[in-house]
């Protein structure tokens, strides 16, 4: 939990009590349960993982990237299935899976190889498709097994820069150049104005080097205020 503490860090200045922890959360667990002090001192040292449902909690109140933990937790706590599998051990009587943790996030969010290939895709990231793919046989494109690098790569007219300036920070991240990128974006439709971030970490898995893409959406105002391009 590594990225929870960091994020408690730089919006407190330290690391609070777990009394406190548990009652900042508890303030905030709309959807999901509310939890103990015990809880939030097993979160804080690392025993125990946070089910799908207190992790969004925590994303969103701290305002963390969803691949920090993702990453921590196939990279610390040893994968023992590869990640198309999903599964993640946490320990001999708690099993979390990838796919339900990606689920739960408001993100979109897409998991590359190190090829580029494209090996998982959230909710959120299959919601957004539908929204703006050719829609066939009642589904959406999610574009699982195609190269997420080339189609940005060879992206053309309005966003291509954008598409482009993404994929040359990909490439920089797989080959280790780089440990992390954002950047913010337009990516209006022909009915409404929409502003994203882009944010994309390095994932590593049994040896093997992935990517975790993150488009969230964000209001004009928020869009604004952000500083990085």
């Amino acid at each position: 939990m590594e990225a929870f503490k960091v994020g408690l860090f730089e919006k407190y200045a330290l690391i609070p009590s777990n009394s406190f922890v548990a009652t900042q959360f508890n303030l905030r667990a709309h959807g999901t349960s509310v939890v103990s002090r015990e809880t939030a001192r097993k979160w804080l040292k690392g025993l125990t993982f946070p089910s799908p449902g207190h992790l969004i909690t925590i994303i969103k109140w701290l305002k963390l990237n969803p691949g920090d933990f993702l990453a921590e937790i196939i990279v610390e706590r040893k994968a023992i299935l590869p990640l198309t599998q999903n599964e993640i051990s946490i320990n001999e009587n708690n099993k979390v899976y990838a796919q339900d943790i990606l689920d739960s996030l408001s993100f979109a969010i897409v998991v590359i190889n190190s090829t580029g290939i494209i090996v998982q895709v959230n909710k959120a990231w299959g919601k957004f498709a539908y929204n703006n793919s050719k829609i066939e046989d009642g589904k959406a494109e999610t574009f699982l097994a195609s190269n997420y690098l080339q189609v940005c790569e060879s992206a053309v007219g309005s966003g291509s820069e954008t598409a482009k300036k993404i994929a040359s920070a990909i490439r920089k991240i797989l080959d280790g150049n780089i440990q992390e990128f954002e950047m913010k974006y337009l990516c209006h439709s022909p009915n409404r104005k929409r502003w994203f971030v882009a944010k994309v970490a390095p994932l590593s898995v049994n040896g093997a080097l992935y990517a975790i893409i993150s488009h969230q959406a964000v209001s004009e105002k928020n869009y604004l205020k952000l500083e990085y391009e």
